[in-house]
Parts: C-alpha cells; structure tokens; sequence
C-alpha cells in the first residue's frame, strides 16, 4: 500500500489482524515494517534564480565571459583578463593575480582545466593560458601569454584583437576576431598548438584573414570595410563557424562564414563559404551555435533606426531558414535598442539567448536580459515568470552565457548595484 506522506510528521503503523489461527495466530509474525521514500523535488521554474548561489542567486563578481567547471563551479574572466573561480554555492575559492594591460573577450575552458582567455594586449590579437590553479602556464607562449602581431598599431582601435575562443578535441586553440590591414578591418582566425606556436597546417601559417571586400558578393562601392568576427562555433566534423558583421557603403550585413579544418573558407557553405543573414535594412552577428541536428543558429541584432534582437537559423549547408526578430522590452521598442550577444543551447533544441537593451526616453529600460525559445522559434512567455518571457539581469548593456548543469550562468562586466554574476534555473 503507497499513502502520500507529504507533511506527516508522525507516523504509526497498527496491525490488526490476528492471523489465520492455524499457521499466522500471531500479528507480530507478519513483521509489518514502513518504508518511507522521498518523492522528486518539484522542478524549480526555468528563468529563476537559484536562492543557493551567491545572494539570492547573485554575486558580485563582473565579467566579460564565464565558463562552467565541474562539480557546479564557475570561471568568470573581467575585462582586465582576471579570472575568479566560484564554487558550486557562489562563494569565491580562487583568484588570478596577473593582470594585463588591454581588453579580455572571450574564456574557454580545457579538458585538462587550463584555462584560455582571449582578447588583446597591447594592441595586438593575444590568448593568454591559466594553470587550473589560476597561475599563468609558463608552458604556453612566453609565460604564458601569446601575442600575435597581426597588423595595426598598439592602440585598442587600430589593432587587431582576439573577440572569441575556442579550444578543438584535439587541443589546440581557435581564436576569431579582427585584424587591420591598411585602411580596412577584416575577419582573423588563428590557430595555435597547446603550446601557443602557430599551427602551420591552418591557413597560412596559423593564420587565416579573410577581406570580405575582395569577394565578388560583398564588393563595396567606395573599396571600404570593415569585418570582425565576433563569435565562433566548432563542428563535430572539424569545420569552425564565424560569426560576424561587415560594414562598407551599403552599411553593415549580418554575415556566417564557415572555414575547414585547415583553415579555407568551405565552398560547400552557401556556395562560397559566406551566408548573409536575413536582415531588416542593417544588422550584425554576435554569436553562432551549432545546434543538435546539426543546424546552426546565429543571434546579434537587425535594424532600419534602432536595434532589434535578430535570431536566425541556417541549415548546414549555409542556407537561411527561420528568424524572428524581437526587443527585451515590446512596450518601449520603438525608443531603445536591443541586441543579442549569448546563446545557451538545450538538449532538445531550443535556446537561452542574452541580450542587452538600452533605452533613448525617460522610460529606464536599459539592462541586461533572459529568453527562452523553442527549436521553431517560438518565445516562451513563461520563462522566469514574467509577463512577456523576458528576464531583466541587471542594468548593463552586454552579457555571457554558460549552460551549467540545470541551470545557466551569466555574466556581465558591472557587478554593481545587484552583482555581475547570477545563475538561474533552465
């Protein structure tokens, strides 16, 4: 027999029967026994925050990109390239010293837990690798950091810099962002052994620059562009996917690129390698995934005046499918601009994506936010329960994602008024 035990806080069992008289005439030989068994937790509501981390599900810990580490830690990187480490309850256990003068991006994480953080150090693209114990890996570059002299000067505007980070199976380490040559900005990838030597097998010794002015798709009147790539996605078969935006004399396109494993563009993607996305008037990429059947998923932002969030897939082959365009805030969209900068991929196909809006009126909507929506697209207006399915983080402007077990971790480069670093149920 189950009975529903829930709020008991006494339980007792009475045996009355006597038996058969012949072969059971005593009750105490049924040896009657209660086993009570503890029923699965309700599911907290996706979009959350789980009161076990941090304050409430918040710390004050900024940053411009997180990575999840076992057991439910996480590793924030700031701007400044410091990472912290915090443990699965928000509590700081560890911290980095170095510090460096330049713009840290991206953070990606080993299978042997170094840690790799992306960005630019003096004007040049740089990667800089972290023991798992947070000091620099004096096995990697010199002491640890690599800086590349691409092109540019060693100013933060003119150089070139590392945007995103990506570590292969097999090791070695993918960096995409931007590189200056001459007057133009154009798309940089690099690939580096675990050491942080070039690979020599990836495009022309390490290093694959691709002038989106120079195709026959993308020839702009005035001669002048301007490309970086902002993310990037790694395939199962070796193949990596960027993530980007190009800007010339019809303003700026939302482009996918797609490179092989030594470092070519893949003329199997779209025809040339390059997809443009489907765009109302201008827009830009600011993420990729790949997702798991094996389409890809793009998010960044689309607009005529201002702004709007901009998802769009594409098959694998690089052909456009579905979008949807949307703001973190439908009662104000046409005085603020939204953008979207993460995503967070689920098991079944649908995405967590993060965004920052910002307003242009006495209406204060700025802010960082979370979504939720199905593989088809569709938004989730339950999602954290609010009324519209969008989740305000906190007031700043940009915002990283990492899934973490059942829940998603999200950073941003404020930690003040309410914490940089929060995690809430998915």
């Amino acid at each position: 027999m189950n009975v529903n035990l829930t709020g008991a806080r006494e339980l007792r069992m009475v045996v009355t029967n006597g038996g058969d008289n012949i072969d059971y005439d005593h009750a105490d030989w049924a040896n009657p026994t209660i086993t009570c068994v503890s029923s699965t937790p309700p599911a907290q509501p996706a979009g959350t925050l789980d009161p076990s981390f941090g304050q409430g599900g918040r710390v004050k810990v900024s940053g411009v990109d997180v990575v999840a580490e076992p057991g439910g830690a996480v590793a924030v990187v700031g701007k400044n390239f410091k990472v912290t480490r915090l443990s699965a309850s928000g509590a700081v256990v560890a911290q980095s010293t170095d510090q460096f003068d330049g713009q840290a991006n991206g953070l990606a994480r080993q299978s042997d837990g170094k840690l790799i953080v992306a960005g630019q150090v003096d004007g040049q693209l740089a990667a800089i690798r972290f023991l798992s114990n947070l000091t620099l890996d004096s096995s990697f570059g010199a002491g640890g950091v690599v800086k590349l002299p691409l092109g540019g000067t060693n100013t933060s505007e003119l150089g070139s810099s590392a945007l995103d980070v990506a570590v292969q199976p097999d090791g070695k380490i993918v960096l995409g962002g931007r590189v200056r040559q001459q007057f133009n900005q154009d798309f940089v990838l690099v690939r580096l052994q675990s050491n942080g030597t070039r690979d020599a097998s990836f495009g022309q010794n390490g290093v694959a620059i691709t002038a989106l002015e120079d195709l026959p798709a993308y020839s702009y009147a005035s001669g002048i562009s301007d490309e970086f790539i902002s993310g990037l996605a790694l395939q199962p078969d070796g193949k990596i996917v960027v993530a980007g935006q190009a800007s010339g004399g019809f303003g700026d396109e939302a482009v996918l690129a797609r490179y092989s494993s030594s470092g070519q563009l893949d003329a199997s993607f779209s025809g040339d390698g390059i997809a443009k996305g489907i765009i109302d008037g201008y827009g830009g990429f600011r993420t990729v995934a790949v997702l798991p059947d094996g389409e890809l998923l793009a998010g960044g932002s689309t607009q005529r005046a201002l702004a709007r969030a901009f998802l769009q897939k594409f098959s694998a082959d690089g052909m456009p499918g579905s979008r949807v365009v949307f703001n973190f805030n439908d009662e104000n969209y046409l005085e603020s601009e939204t953008i979207i900068y993460a995503l967070a991929v689920q098991d079944d196909g649908g995405v967590i994506v993060g965004g920052g809006n910002q307003a242009f009126s006495s209406v204060n909507t700025d802010g960082t936010y979370l979504a939720r929506f199905s593989a088809a697209l569709v938004q989730d207006t339950t999602f954290g329960g609010a009324a519209d399915g969008n989740v305000k983080i906190n007031g700043d402007t940009f915002i990283a994602l990492a899934n973490s077990g059942n829940t998603i971790v999200a950073t941003t480069p404020s930690a003040d008024p309410v914490g940089g670093t929060v995690r809430v149920f998915r």
